[in-house]
């Protein structure tokens, strides 16, 4: 008998709803937001069922837009967390080498091998910015020609300006424009506003998290808040995910009043200064360093969101001007888009500002220019703070590269040396 077509949009949508009921008793709070991952792909299927427009957006392009044009903004490079399934995103990585070559990164070749085995629906429009890599420039237009599906580009700065900001504001006017030609959605002002106030209290409240995370000891852990990234890259303007973070707020400063227990008796302190390994994000390498080692995961690259809340919503202008410095600010574009100084600068605050005992750089294979630079990022930390960092090689999504028992490996001979420096700087 023929198998059952394949929507991964639904078994998206059924998997994050499993790990909602997984985690509902351990944590309430924090599975209610696997719910709402889920909820993101549910919707894009159903858009797609309607005939609805569904967009693939790219790291930096605020889904702001979209939300405030009725348009289902999907980042096509989040749907590496299928690598939360195992066994799930090898066959599509390896199939999209068909088209591109197998030095693309993984999680750009991902959504091109789930559109070639027709396992997903195809978007109606694509949006891109060219940061920050050129694994996204190779794979997005690649799709883009081989499917005849309507792509549109937005050129972004090398470093940060005034100038640069007003540039990529009118990129992002323009983008909106061909937006209502491709899709028939206009853009209604008074609904971007609205969008903009939901988006602005998201950031305020994830901000003050931040604060709490550099608390001592960490009132949170990583597996607990590494999947908020997805949802900013997909559902910041909407009230739902401002309603879960004051949630999270409020159990967090319970937390730290003593009114609920803190997740582990903290030993040390690890921050990640690239990314994490997504096809391992419950359980695995996370509950393993705190079960074992007490060394609580506290904030990666990628969750490192330090957007500011747009202060003037007056006008069209002043929106589009925030929505350009916010894409420039948001996780990756604001690392890998410039000069190595970008991502240096920006570890080291990492390191500084959550009081990190050691530094995690898992480093992506298909990641050329940060493994480049990745000893300079790594001697500049343990100079600074006398903070040991390990480099690790792997691939975010998937897991044969990098199996959770080498990282396991890995991390046994790293630690000691982690407590051994923090042991030095506390007697020192």
């Amino acid at each position: 008998m023929e198998d059952e077509k394949r929507n991964v949009y639904i078994e998206l949508t059924q998997g994050f709803a499993a790990m909602k009921e997984e985690l509902a008793e351990e944590n309430p709070i924090r599975a209610a937001g696997y719910g709402m991952i889920g909820d993101i792909y549910g919707q894009a299927a159903e858009a797609s069922e309607r005939g609805d427009p569904v967009a693939w957006i790219s790291f930096g392009v605020p889904p702001e837009i979209f939300l405030a044009m009725d348009i289902v903004p999907i980042c096509d490079v989040a749907l590496g967390i299928l690598g939360s399934f195992p066994g799930v995103v090898q066959g599509y990585v390896d199939l999209a080498n068909e088209l591109v070559p197998d030095y693309i990164c993984s999680t750009n070749r991902l959504p091109l091998g789930l559109a070639l085995a027709g396992d997903i629906p195809h978007p109606d429009v694509l949006v891109v910015q060219n940061n920050p890599c050129d694994s996204i420039m190779g794979t997005d237009p690649a799709i883009s020609r081989y499917f005849g599906l309507p792509f549109y580009g937005i050129s972004t700065p090398y470093t940060d300006s005034e100038a640069g900001y007003q540039y990529v504001a009118s990129e992002m006017k323009k983008a909106v424009l061909w937006l209502e030609e491709h899709t028939g959605r206009k853009m209604d002002i008074d609904r971007l506003r609205e969008v903009m106030k939901h988006s602005n209290r998201a950031h305020e409240v994830l901000l003050k998290l931040n604060k709490l995370a550099m608390k001592v000891p960490c009132p949170f852990a990583m597996r607990e808040s590494q999947l908020d990234y997805v949802l900013f890259l997909h559902i910041a303007g909407k009230p739902e995910l401002v309603d879960f973070l004051e949630g999270v707020y409020k159990d967090t400063q319970d937390r730290i009043a003593g009114k609920t227990p803190l997740p582990i008796e903290e030993k040390l302190r690890l921050v990640w200064t690239y990314a994490m390994p997504a096809y391992d994000p419950v359980g695995g390498i996370f509950d393993w360093l705190e079960e074992e080692h007490g060394a609580i995961n506290i904030i990666y690259m990628n969750n490192n969101i330090i957007v500011e809340p747009t202060e003037d919503l007056s006008d069209y202008d002043s929106i589009m001007k925030a929505l350009a410095k916010k894409s420039l600010a948001m996780p990756m574009s604001r690392e890998c888009r410039g000069p190595m100084e970008s991502w240096l600068n920006s570890s080291l605050d990492m390191v500084r500002d959550y009081k990190a005992d050691g530094a995690v750089f898992a480093g992506h294979a298909g990641c050329k220019a940060n493994w480049a630079v990745a000893k300079l990022v790594k001697d500049a930390i343990q100079e600074q703070y006398g903070v040991p960092t390990v480099n690790i090689e792997l691939d975010f999504i998937d897991s044969r590269l990098t199996p959770t028992d080498e990282l396991i490996k890995r991390f046994d001979d790293f630690l000691p040396l982690v407590a051994e420096a923090k042991k030095k700087r506390t007697q020192g």
